[in-house]
């Protein structure tokens, strides 16, 4: 009987100690494993080509990867782009993930409906059909920023949603196609539209008054018809005035205000201008430009500073009461 007692006491030790160097030796592995909480666009929505998937974790993943493709990790999520071009349509996006531990996590798929960011267009200057000069360029308009636009093959120069081109040198003159493709916001290639213009050589003609008020080296004006109703110019070009003035014969300024509407240029007496005098002489000096110069579209491919402004000095007298 005692001997059975040592045994089962030998038994009860030996356990006790094996359970404890077991404990030792083996200590209990605790994981830690990142959970996917959610996903932007969430499964089952649409989702725009050019736009990311954004995957968000309880816990800040070592790596993830979309259909095999690396996403960044950013603490807890992870950003991840389409690839180009995209897959259009529905499909399964499957997301893999390493844990914080190291270990790997086999994920999860979610279903989305990817749908294209297609830039359309939506004029152009000149417009279908018109006549434009050689100098000018083909102003595409879109509804959305596009990649990279082409006409006839050659670059164009992307500007928001504009896209400028020139024509080649020397110009294709006469009726013609020109075809513009572009590539949309998310990547992919748009075989666009053609247009059909009339290309003329460009002729630079020198701005010319049609007709005045007053012509220079007059000596019989009447200056109560010019101080009630103003000195009006016409000219054959849309003008900017940039700076012109009403003067005595002696360089003293009447204070004339100078206004201009498209082609035309108007002097009047000011608020605290003097008016024009009987048997006096005067000179008006015109300085203006063609309103081309100072258009963006017109400057595009073409050097305006080249061109300066017109100039004219026109002298004439009153007539005497």
């Amino acid at each position: 009987m005692f001997a059975k007692l040592l045994v089962c006491a030998g038994l009860v030790v030996f356990l006790c100690f094996g359970l404890v160097g077991c404990e030792d030796e083996n200590p209990q592995i605790v994981r830690e494993v990142a959970e996917l909480i959610e996903t932007v666009p969430a499964s089952g929505e649409r989702a725009a080509a050019h736009q990311p998937v954004v995957l968000y974790f309880d816990k800040g993943p070592l790596a993830v990867t979309v259909n095999g493709t690396a996403a960044r990790v950013v603490g807890n999520s992870a950003i991840w782009s389409f690839p180009k071009p995209p897959p259009y349509g529905d499909g399964l996006f499957h997301i893999e993930w390493t844990n914080p531990d190291g270990s790997p996590n086999v994920g999860t798929s979610i279903r989305l409906m990817v749908v294209a960011d297609v830039a359309k267009l939506v004029k152009t200057i000149p417009a279908n059909g018109e006549d434009t000069a050689e100098h000018l360029p083909i102003v595409v308009y879109f509804d959305k920023e596009p990649l990279g636009v082409t006409v006839n093959g050659t670059a164009a120069r992307v500007d928001g949603t504009r896209a400028f081109w020139c024509f080649p040198k020397p110009p294709p003159y006469g009726d013609g196609l020109f075809h513009i493709e572009w590539t949309n916001p998310d990547g992919s290639p748009n075989v666009g539209t053609s247009i059909r213009l009339t290309v003329w050589p460009f002729e630079l003609s020198e701005l010319s008054i049609m007709s005045g008020s007053v012509s220079g080296g007059a000596a019989d004006v009447d200056p109560d018809l010019l101080n009630r109703n103003g000195i009006r110019f016409d000219f054959d070009e849309p003008i900017i005035d940039v700076q012109s003035q009403l003067l005595t014969e002696d360089g003293e300024s009447l204070d004339w205000e100078v206004v201009w509407d498209d082609q035309t240029v108007i002097f009047r007496p000011g608020r605290n201008g003097d008016l024009l005098e009987h048997g006096r002489g005067y000179l008006i000096r015109l300085v203006v430009a063609e309103a081309w110069i100072y258009s963006e579209i017109w400057c595009e491919c073409f050097d305006c500073s080249l061109y300066g402004n017109s100039e004219w000095t026109i002298g004439f007298v009153t007539i005497d009461k």
